[in-house]
């Protein structure tokens, strides 16, 4: 079973977070925080005859952890069982109105991103870019946002923003959303490099700050349990 690396999460509303967090954590304290590490380690414990893939058949001490879509684990898409019950631990935890896990890197979760989008706005897939000249620094301002918006004659689908960027740059979410908002249009951001925004002394997660998707990778930015 491949483990879920990455995350697609999708804001709720346009409210603030820490009520909403909170209530989440509540209603989900009885149950387990890791339940895809837990059913991994139980199913270790049994010794039993690995007749499925991988071909290693759980010989080693991290072999032993990695299995196939077995009874009880469940198939990704969708996600139900362990797989949903871990989902729904990341949407308290990040207070999201859904995240949805990937096994194919935070490219899959930024294309998601990006269909969503033109299928909300029913357009063809034209990409106008801010700042294309350099693909490291990818983190326009809120004033060339305002500025190429101005220019258009119809507002875009949506924007997308890869923040923090290959060079470590953030860009100002927050400034970014409120013109986003103010115009009714969603903002998308590539936080694959960002997810310990959220547990910082002062939280400056995209999500908190108003971005409407986001993907993060817990791989790339902190050790996790899923």
């Amino acid at each position: 079973m491949s483990t879920p690396d990455f995350g697609l999460r999708r804001r709720r509303g346009r409210r603030r977070f820490g009520a909403e967090r909170k209530a989440k954590m509540e209603e989900r304290k009885d149950k387990s925080l890791t339940p895809v590490c837990d059913f991994a380690e139980r199913y270790r414990e049994l010794h039993g005859l690995r007749l499925h893939m991988p071909g290693h058949k759980g010989h080693g001490e991290v072999e032993a952890l990695d299995i196939t879509e077995i009874r009880g684990a469940e198939p990704l898409y969708p996600a139900r069982g362990i797989l949903r019950e871990s989902e729904g631990n990341a949407e308290a935890l990040f207070g999201s109105g859904r995240t949805v896990y990937s096994a194919e890197g935070s490219s899959l979760c930024i294309r998601a991103m990006v269909m969503m989008a033109v299928a909300r706005a029913r357009v063809g897939a034209e990409i106008e870019w801010l700042r294309g000249e350099s693909l490291l620094c990818c983190c326009p301002t809120a004033v060339e946002l305002t500025a190429a918006m101005a220019k258009r004659k119809e507002p875009p689908a949506a924007v997308y923003l890869t923040s923090p960027d290959y060079l470590g740059n953030r860009a100002d979410v927050r400034a970014a959303a409120e013109v986003c908002r103010r115009r009714g249009i969603p903002l998308m951001v590539d936080n694959a490099h960002g997810a310990y925004l959220r547990f910082l002394p002062e939280d400056q997660h995209p999500l908190t700050l108003g971005a409407d998707l986001t993907c993060d990778s817990v791989r790339r930015t902190k050790r996790c349990r899923c």
